[in-house]
């Protein structure tokens, strides 16, 4: 036994040399954080920005160029505007003869050098006229987007290689006006195959296959003979947990600053890349915050405050599950990529007031935190990622709880509340609703309570618990986290556009190409959370078959059962896709914050510089993202493993227990190995 240990541990340790060259080469890539010079060219009272000129690639289809249009004295994206705009080839571009032979309409200086004719320079205004009509064949109207500000122009590249994009802006109300500008963009060749990529599926392979094969032949690992380590044993923290000023000292500066958020959101600039309120919430919170689930479960939950309850009122028995929250949180999700809600600083304060709003008439309506527990968007997600956390509170001993006729850790008692989750620490052998508030420390006179450490990821297979609508959102959220990083990858919305225009669209009266991308997103959306799903319980089918049908369990009971093992993957997922933008876009909060602090305090402190380097650089998030991924994987295939175990016993793990969940959770991590090493566009700007 001891040799096979020892060999097993050889055999890990050789598996990390050879994963640790892929892993280091593994990588995926984000557009950099935008600076002043990407801002494009400024004509008049108005700006103009190519959006994704650093995503043309040369190719035989046709593409779009997305062009920005900001109306700087509204300070607001121009939307419903006349544009027309021809991608041209810089050669020659500036010596046109006038048309008819007339003088130029205006100065002859273009912000390129030389001297300019037909092309009139950036900020010229030109009349119609019969001497001065400018030249505007070859341009094309350029239809808005699904963004307002947002126009699209179609373009088949000829040539790689500089290129400029001149713009006409017809100005409503000003006799005929127009204004012309140009703007520079690169054509690049189509990238040769990814070496990279290959080298990252391909230690997700062998990840597979090692740890099958340890699984295989050693499935269980003996108790350790002493306990583990109570952190409550620490006198300062259990004096701190147990304190009346727990809640609060953690509660202030969090409300404070969502309150920041809401009045930024309703004041500051629309620009998202400039509101410190969408950089706070969703590029610093949204993607900082998952963090906190892996180390310390639900603790971020404490954070909210809610002190008005509604007595003992119960909400009703049929609306006690996660149901109504998945429903909300997938409702959310649609709406940002249909209408990108998260770049909008005036939806995002409306988002938060609401919240708000919501949790503070359901505290008074109903008791504790009734909320938190069954309607918060997120509070589902939170307690499935919060399984993974390696610390949990428990009870000592099930037989001091049994014992104890008062329960004062879930009723309350003269020195606490009762637990404000509804969870009873007798029965709880999960993280997924623990918020760590402390009550149940200080009501409990038999000190039957610790906080320890525990294996990683324990909930998936050891507790007893286990309900459909948290096995569904486990699996669905597999779906949500690769659709969010899909929508932010260049050639997702290619994808998009191929399949938009092969479904009939047309006969159901959606004519426009935008309501064609947005009917697409929304069908695609909707029908990847039903279809992972419907995998997973095919998966639990074939293992019924394999296993010969057994009447004590079923498709559906299997389903509940393994729908746990996929957690991993989601957040897995959701903390890759969201390493670049804390990481990359983060460092933007710093000058927007200086520009926030001067425009609305009397204090300077310092001008703000809007390229920032960023806080860690590319290959080492490209490493990290496919080192999460790759131990997610892993223990998706242990948590299989053990629910298995626990489903059919030793004897009966065989090729026909987990390996159809193992197949279907190796397909996922490829193809998230395979979006993460797309080229992936900033959330914001």
């Amino acid at each position: 036994m001891k040799a096979w240990k020892s060999s097993r541990a050889g055999a890990l340790l050789g598996a990390f040399l050879l994963l640790a060259p892929a892993l280091a080469l593994a990588h995926g890539a984000v557009s950099h954080v935008p600076g002043d010079s990407d801002f494009g060219a400024v004509a008049g009272r108005y700006q103009f920005l190519i959006e994704n000129r650093d995503e043309i690639v040369r190719s035989e289809e046709p593409l779009y160029i997305v062009l920005r249009v900001i109306d700087l004295e509204k300070g607001a994206p121009l939307a419903g505007a006349r544009v027309l705009a021809a991608p041209r080839i810089p050669q020659g571009f500036r010596d046109l003869p006038p048309p008819n032979g007339d003088k130029p309409a205006a100065s002859t200086h273009d912000s390129h050098g030389g001297s300019g004719h037909a092309a009139a320079p950036p900020g010229s205004f030109l009349k119609w006229g019969p001497g001065g009509r400018p030249d505007l064949s070859g341009f094309q109207a350029a239809p808005e987007g699904t963004e307002a500000g947002h126009y699209l122009v179609g373009f088949r590249p000829a040539l790689a290689g500089p290129h400029l994009l001149q713009v006409a802006l017809l100005l409503p109300g000003k006799g005929g006006e127009v204004l012309l500008t140009q703007l520079p963009f690169q054509v690049r060749k189509p990238a040769g195959p990814n070496l990279r990529l290959w080298l990252s599926l391909g230690a997700a392979l062998l990840s597979f296959v090692l740890a099958g094969y340890a699984l295989r032949v050693r499935h269980l690992r003996p108790a350790p003979a002493a306990g583990p380590f109570d952190l409550l044993s620490l006198p300062w923290l259990s004096r701190m947990m147990r304190s009346p000023w727990w809640q609060p000292v953690l509660q202030l500066p969090f409300l404070l600053g969502f309150a920041l958020i809401i009045w930024l959101g309703f004041v500051d600039t629309p620009e998202s890349s400039r509101n410190l309120s969408t950089l706070l919430m969703w590029t610093l919170w949204w993607a900082g915050v998952i963090f906190t689930f892996v180390l310390a479960g639900r603790f971020w939950c404490i954070m909210w405050a809610n002190r008005l309850t509604g007595a003992g009122r119960q909400l009703p028995r049929r609306l006690r599950t996660l149901w109504p929250a998945t429903a909300l949180f997938f409702l959310l999700t649609w709406a940002d990529g249909y209408w990108g809600i998260v770049r909008s600083p005036y939806v995002t304060a409306w988002i938060l007031t609401a919240f708000f709003a919501a949790a503070l008439l359901a505290g008074a309506l109903f008791a504790r935190r009734t909320f938190c527990r069954y309607a918060c968007p997120i509070g589902g997600i939170i307690g499935l990622y919060s399984m993974i956390a390696p610390i949990e509170l428990r009870a000592k001993s099930l037989a001091v709880c049994r014992e104890d006729p008062g329960k004062a850790c879930y009723v309350g008692s003269g020195r606490g509340r009762g637990c404000p989750m509804f969870e009873f620490p007798q029965r709880m052998d999960s993280n997924a609703y623990c918020i760590y508030c402390g009550e149940c420390l200080k009501t409990c006179d038999r000190d039957n309570l610790t906080l320890r450490f525990r294996a990683l990821g324990k909930d998936l297979w050891a507790t007893a618990t286990r309900r459909l609508d948290e096995a569904f959102l486990a699996v669905a959220m597999v779906a949500v986290a690769g659709m969010a990083a899909g929508h932010m990858v260049g050639p997702w919305h290619n994808w998009m556009r191929a399949l938009a225009e092969f479904l009939p669209w047309g006969r159901l009266g959606i004519t426009t190409p935008a309501g064609a991308d947005r009917a697409t997103y929304t069908l695609v959306f909707w029908a990847s959370a039903i279809l992972i799903p419907l995998a997973v319980y095919a998966a639990g089918s074939l293992a019924w078959r394999l296993a010969g049908r057994p009447e004590a369990a079923s498709p559906y009971r299997l389903f509940v059962r393994f729908g746990y093992a996929f957690v991993p993957l989601g957040l897995a997922m959701h903390l890759a896709h969201n390493l670049p933008h804390l990481f990359l876009e983060g460092p933007m909060a710093v000058p927007v914050f200086q520009k926030t602090v001067s425009l609305f305090t009397p204090w300077f402190i310092g001008a703000p510089d809007y390229s920032p380097a960023p806080w860690l650089e590319l290959p080492v998030l490209q490493f990290l993202q496919t080192l999460i991924l790759l131990a997610a994987l892993l223990l998706s295939l242990y948590a299989a493993c053990r629910l298995s175990l626990a489903q059919w016993g030793a004897a009966a793990f065989s090729l026909r227990g987990p390996w159809p969940y193992m197949a279907l959770i190796l397909l996922i991590t490829l193809a998230n190995l395979y979006l993460l090493n797309l080229p992936m566009g900033a959330r914001h700007g």
